[in-house]
């Protein structure tokens, strides 16, 4: 049995993009410490197809009015540094722990300024699973050098981005948010 506060109900028939017998409209669930939020998506008689939520948060490093983003091995995409929210993680303390992991720089939250949060579909994901990221800036100067799972750093515009092989939705619509805001080129 899984519970939402006083309800409890059966496991759900699948994860993604999925049916639930039940009329709730929100569930958090913690898989691989990870959080991941369901909500409704529409109605077929008694059932309800469901999308999962993917917390994460996302460093925005601008040089010569482009926008770094990180070479992702595992995915074979530019996107922005940054990842998952773990269970108990502020979007600030998961931002500072995946920025050491990538681009072995060391943050503190205090480094950081609050500038957006995108909600687009996750890049190399099933179906149905909507990455939900809280972009910061980084307030002080840094050298970012690619570690772990990544493979290139590299600066863009829009533009640039544009005629990458593989582009993530979420880096797609961060450049083209600093674009609108003559941040970048």
């Amino acid at each position: 049995m899984w519970k939402y506060g006083n309800v409890k109900m059966p496991h759900p028939i699948t994860i993604g993009w999925g049916i639930w017998r039940y009329d709730f409209y929100t569930f958090t669930l913690y898989l691989s410490g990870s959080i991941f939020s369901y909500f409704h998506i529409s109605t077929f008689s008694h059932f309800h197809i469901i999308m999962v939520q993917l917390a994460t948060a996302g460093l925005l490093i601008i040089k010569e009015r482009k926008l770094l983003l990180a070479f992702s091995i595992n995915k074979q995409c530019f996107y922005l540094p940054g990842g998952k929210i773990d269970a108990g993680e502020t979007a600030e303390q998961a931002l500072c722990r995946e920025i050491f992991e990538e681009l072995n720089i060391h943050l503190d939250p205090a480094d950081l300024t609050y500038y957006t949060h995108i909600s687009a579909p996750a890049y190399g994901e099933t179906d149905g699973l909507i990455m939900e990221q809280e972009c910061y800036f980084l307030k002080k100067q840094a050298t970012p050098i690619a570690s772990a799972e990544i493979g290139e750093l590299r600066y863009f515009t829009l533009q640039e981005y544009m005629l990458e092989k593989q582009q993530a939705p979420g880096a797609v619509m961060i450049l083209q948010q600093l674009k609108n805001a003559d941040i970048i080129d």
